[in-house]
Order: structure tokens, then C-alpha cells, then sequence
């Protein structure tokens, strides 16, 4: 920045004309480009996007839930002031939604809630996609935010991106998917509900 001050002010105009095109095409063939899922998956069915925008804190892979199946866990992150929307991760159906009353979780503890005594204050919510598969959305209640709100029942359905509810505040959400599934994110990855890509079947 020092440099291209000293240019505006002892250079010529056509040379610092030169040198603020050389900075503009810098910028521009270095910046982040977008992963289009489309491009990278052949069925959005098979493809499960990010529900919310945040970033992901945590990825922990053969979690034993409930249910007694083992998944990978992708842990979401809502900022206390951002856009709080939850989102249809893929194209499909309501499944199931149940409210579980329990212990509010901090949005950035270390420790991931106990999936098998699922004793924890969220919302739990199971998509089915065209090609049947399930997707388990726990929209869970930071000890400093509001009760999630989801006004979608059994049976509704939606395209990818479609709004299920918020999470007033922001706080966790915690994404289940299968094995047959290759998580395709990082840590610490900033995700965009409807566009980031999450995970994606793994066909072989």
C-alpha cells in the first residue's frame, strides 16, 4: 500500500495507471474460486450442501449416535450475529422433526455433544433425498441464544437451499452423514448455505 501511495504521488499518471492495472490482475488471477458442485458431482440428490452459513469447527469421522449407526459428524458453526437461516441440504423431503429438551451446549466448547445419550437442547431433523438418502440435521441450542424455530413438518418438500427454520443468535449444527458418503470440506472451512458442498455419495 506505501508503495502504490508513492506511485500516485511522485510517478506519472500513465505509469500508476500501469502499475494499479498490474495490482487489479493480480488480485484477479489469484482469487478464490467457488467449487460448483455441479461440476464435481453428477446428481444433486448424491450431494449434500451446507444448511446454514458459518464455518466448520470440527469433523469427526465413525461416531456412534443413538441409533446405535456410526457417522461422520460435521459440526457447523452460527456467529452470534450473522445470518441465522437453516437450509434444505439437498432435494427432497422432511423425513422427521422432534424437539429434544436438555442441557444447552456452548456453540465453541472443545467437547462435541454426546450423540448417544442425545441428552442435549435441539431440534432434530432427518431429510430423505430423491435417491433415498438420509440426511440428520441436529440444530442445537447455544447456552447464549434462542430456541431454534423450524416451521417445516414430515412430508414437506423442498429444493436444496429451501428455508427450514433459524437459529436465533446462532449456535451448532451438527450434521449427520453416512459412510457411503466422502465429507469433500475442512476444518475451519467457511461454508455458504445452498452452495458449499459437504459431503457427496460415493458411487465406487
Amino acid at each position: 500500500m506505501g508503495v502504490t501511495v508513492f506511485f500516485a504521488i511522485f510517478a506519472s499518471g500513465k505509469f500508476f495507471s500501469f502499475w494499479l492495472f498490474l495490482v487489479f490482475l493480480t488480485l484477479f488471477l489469484f482469487r478464490r474460486r467457488k467449487l460448483r458442485y455441479k461440476d464435481q458431482f453428477k446428481n444433486e440428490s448424491s450431494t449434500y450442501l451446507s444448511p446454514v452459513n458459518g464455518f466448520v469447527f470440527d469433523i469427526q469421522k465413525e461416531v456412534e449416535c443413538d441409533d446405535g449407526e456410526k457417522y461422520s459428524v460435521v459440526r457447523l458453526t452460527l456467529p452470534h450475529f450473522n445470518e441465522w437461516g437453516i437450509y434444505l441440504p439437498h432435494d427432497g423431503e422432511v423425513q422427521d422433526v422432534s424437539v429434544n429438551r436438555g442441557k444447552k451446549f456452548v456453540r465453541y466448547s472443545s467437547k462435541l455433544p454426546d450423540l448417544q445419550e442425545n441428552s442435549f437442547d435441539h431440534v432434530n431433523i432427518v431429510t430423505r433425498s430423491k435417491n433415498d438418502h438420509l440426511c440428520t440435521l441436529k440444530v442445537v441450542r447455544c447456552a447464549i441464544g434462542w430456541k431454534p424455530k423450524v416451521w417445516l413438518v414430515p412430508g414437506d418438500r423442498g429444493r436444496p437451499g429451501a428455508c427450514l427454520g433459524f437459529l436465533p443468535f446462532g449456535g451448532t449444527v451438527l450434521m449427520l452423514v453416512p459412510s457411503s458418503f466422502d465429507i469433500v470440506i475442512n476444518k475451519h472451512d467457511k461454508v455458504i448455505a445452498g452452495q458449499t458442498v459437504i459431503a457427496g455419495f460415493n458411487e465406487g
